[in-house]
């Protein structure tokens, strides 16, 4: 984990930067055979452990080695498709309920492959024994590359919105630019985001983490219990995305307007991951009372996995938000920072577990804490609700008073007016009247 995790934080950002420079195709191929690479070492390494002595040390740096490849080459070969390829697929007024669409299939999909995948490798490793049953987990990851690299190909060939070249920006920066600067200063305030969903990673209540499993494991749950434990949190995730799309719908709006269409789905999601946040709290405060309680390990259990609901709803609005938010030409840096800082949020997690709660009686502790993550994702998200508001505005020829995103700057080709997310600051401009608009500096806040 923390070979994993130092490798992201340090070069998960600058990874990003680079795709964002690239050509989509060549750097999703890329990519894809660092993590098959990565993969094949940690393969390499398993199998070579039926070796005694000095080839251990070997063959556990072989394993580091290859997790730090994947975990890096994955800010890529896995995310770029639903943070960059989809936005780019969908881009335009017209096309956002497809994007809505096209996200919350994603969201299934991976859900799928997280319940499918384990599935595969305990199926493995119990027939094949533990060292054989890694190695051949292993070789069907690999196998499955080729796969998904070919309908990535297929896709980009079909697909000219992903053959055009990203925008270009009016000032030239240093193509080596630091991907935290470029995530920090996103106009829509899409760090303050990021910052909450990162904050959900600091979590011991995961039904599938290694640290309530223990937990559990000393309350002498049944291994049935926990199976069945596990199986409840990922249907709880399925009903989250399902639940979350509807009650995101968007209704109509002003399409005469550019970027209204956007802009009403940026609210709807706006109040969907917010009420997404507050039932996560909700359920981990349940959870952390049914420890204090003591002998409720069922309703803890329960709350446990009603929990991710809220967590896969919130995730699908997140990545919605960054999806219409973020502009283009930062995409690939905006995920590096977010892969360094959810491993950051794991690692730290993993050493304050280790530290400061490694005895069976001190989780009631490290629940609360978690908890306490939750609301600061719940606080963080709250602030940029506040700060960051939709904005129905005009500018003059060339006045464009604050900074846009290259999606934005589209917009701005025809009248000047269009509608979209900015700083509205603690001192927001009142409500302006409706249909009124003109020219900057001040803006109107949209109803």
């Amino acid at each position: 984990a923390l070979a994993t995790t130092l490798a992201t934080a340090t070069l998960a950002p600058p990874t990003g930067a680079w795709a964002d420079r690239s050509d989509r195709r060549r750097a999703s191929r890329v990519a894809r055979l660092a993590q098959i690479l990565g993969t094949a070492l940690g393969v390499l390494g398993v199998a070579s452990l039926v070796y005694d002595g000095s080839q251990d040390y070997i063959a556990l740096g072989l394993v580091l080695l290859g997790g730090a490849v994947e975990s890096v080459a994955a800010v890529v070969s896995k995310n770029a498709p639903k943070k960059d390829w989809a936005p780019a697929l969908f881009d335009g007024d017209d096309l956002v309920d497809e994007l809505s669409h096209t996200t919350s299939a994603l969201a299934t999909a991976g859900q799928v492959a997280e319940v499918v995948g384990p599935l595969l490798g305990a199926l493995c490793v119990s027939w094949l024994g533990p060292r054989r049953g890694a190695c051949a987990a292993g070789v069907l990851n690999i196998a499955s590359s080729a796969p998904a690299q070919a309908v990535l190909d297929s896709l980009y060939s079909k697909c000219s919105k992903l053959r055009a070249p990203r925008a270009v920006r009016e000032v030239v920066e240093d193509d080596s630019g630091n991907a935290w600067r470029r995530w920090a200063a996103q106009p829509s305030g899409t760090s303050l985001i990021t910052l909450a969903f990162c904050c959900l990673w600091f979590t011991a209540l995961a039904p599938h983490g290694a640290v309530l499993t223990a937990f559990l494991a000393t309350q002498n749950a049944d291994p049935e219990l926990i199976a069945v434990f596990r199986i409840c949190g990922a249907f709880f995730g399925f009903v989250g995305i399902a639940v979350f799309s509807r009650c995101s719908r968007v209704s109509t709006s002003d399409e005469s307007v550019s970027g209204a269409r956007s802009a009403k789905r940026v609210s709807s999601l706006r109040m969907a991951s917010l009420g997404a946040l507050l039932f996560q709290l909700t359920c981990a405060c349940l959870a952390v009372y049914a420890l204090l309680d003591g002998d409720m390990i069922l309703v803890f259990c329960a709350a446990v996995a009603c929990s991710r609901a809220g967590l896969y709803a919130f995730d699908v609005g997140y990545v919605e938000l960054q999806q219409l938010l973020v502009d283009e030409r930062d995409r690939g840096a905006c995920q590096g920072v977010e892969a360094a800082l959810c491993g950051a949020m794991e690692l730290g997690l993993a050493l304050t577990t280790l530290i400061f709660f490694s005895e069976p009686s001190s989780f009631v502790e490290l629940a609360e804490l978690s908890t306490l993550f939750v609301l600061l994702a719940l606080v963080l998200f709250v602030a940029w609700l506040g700060l960051y508001r939709i904005f129905d505005h005009i500018h003059a020829e060339r006045d464009h008073g604050h900074a846009h995103t290259a999606q934005d700057l589209k917009r701005l080709a025809g009248d000047g007016r269009h509608v979209h997310v900015a700083y509205a600051g603690v001192k927001a401009c009142a409500r302006s009247a409706p249909g009124h608009a003109h020219a900057h500096p001040h803006p109107h806040p949209v109803p």
